[in-house]
């Protein structure tokens, strides 16, 4: 079964590159961009079909992370718009990046059930870090 889903999605995808060359990379990055996301509802409803996980399950997992991403995304591209704060871009880059994960966790922390789902992703990660059978 997930063979077959592989096999089209990257049958569409080199598609895609192709129809994308003509631009160069640009062209080639946004039609890889489409294809990714164009894939991901039918994919997730695909797998789904035979799993006790439903698609609403799904996305109700994910709400958390992707409205706290959104938001974060949102609030550094208004704050970065009103200045520079390095010359050099790697170090730009790199205060940037803590900026958003700043905006990130403190938009997390402030949606109800925040906080405890936080530490929940913690202790797992720290159960995957030792290994599961540990």
């Amino acid at each position: 079964k997930l063979f077959r889903l592989s096999l089209i999605t990257t049958i569409l995808t080199l598609s895609g590159f192709l129809f994308g060359l003509p631009w160069g990379a640009f062209g080639v990055a946004i039609a890889y961009s489409i294809c990714r996301v164009s894939f991901t509802l039918p994919t997730i409803l695909y797998v789904s079909r035979y799993s006790p996980l439903c698609p609403v399950d799904f996305f109700q997992i994910l709400m958390k992370p992707a409205i706290a991403s959104i938001a974060a995304a949102a609030g550094l591209a208004l704050f970065s718009g009103w200045y520079s704060i390095a010359e050099n871009k790697l170090i730009e880059l790199t205060l940037h990046g803590l900026l958003f994960l700043f905006l990130y966790c403190l938009i997390w922390f402030s949606m109800p059930g925040g906080r405890g789902s936080f530490v929940e992703i913690l202790r797992l990660l720290k159960r995957v870090s030792r290994g599961v059978g540990d």
